[in-house]
């Protein structure tokens, strides 16, 4: 359907590129807890979703730093006053805005189930 896709959070950019490799190995926390939000058929059994933990920040009055923070498994202190930018991933044409994005290791969205 589509050959990129953009994954927005509270209306920014958090992931860009080709859907292939978004949805084959997310690297956004953000992109990794949608993907495993989403329900799946396995073997006639239906997966429990999972769902984000933390409270979801406010649309009127964004938080310093990454909005995300609050929600996210790799949060810390530089995560509360600096705000990620989208930046390219080494060796691909994917952007990435997380403050970790170079310590974060590819998943792959069939193993995160």
């Amino acid at each position: 359907m589509c050959d990129r896709v953009a994954i927005m959070y509270l209306g920014r950019i958090v992931e860009i590129g080709p859907a292939a490799e978004i949805f084959a190995s997310p690297r956004h926390p953000y992109t990794r807890a949608l993907l495993e939000a989403s329900p799946r058929l396995a073997a006639g059994q239906i997966d429990t979703m999972r769902v984000l933990t933390g409270d979801p920040p406010s649309l009127l009055a964004r938080p310093a730093g990454c909005s995300f923070r609050s929600r996210c498994p790799n949060g810390d202190a530089d995560c509360s006053h600096l705000a990620p930018k989208l930046e390219q991933i080494k060796g691909s044409t994917r952007k990435v805005a997380c403050l970790h994005q170079d310590s974060l290791i590819p998943r792959n969205a069939a193993s995160a189930s």
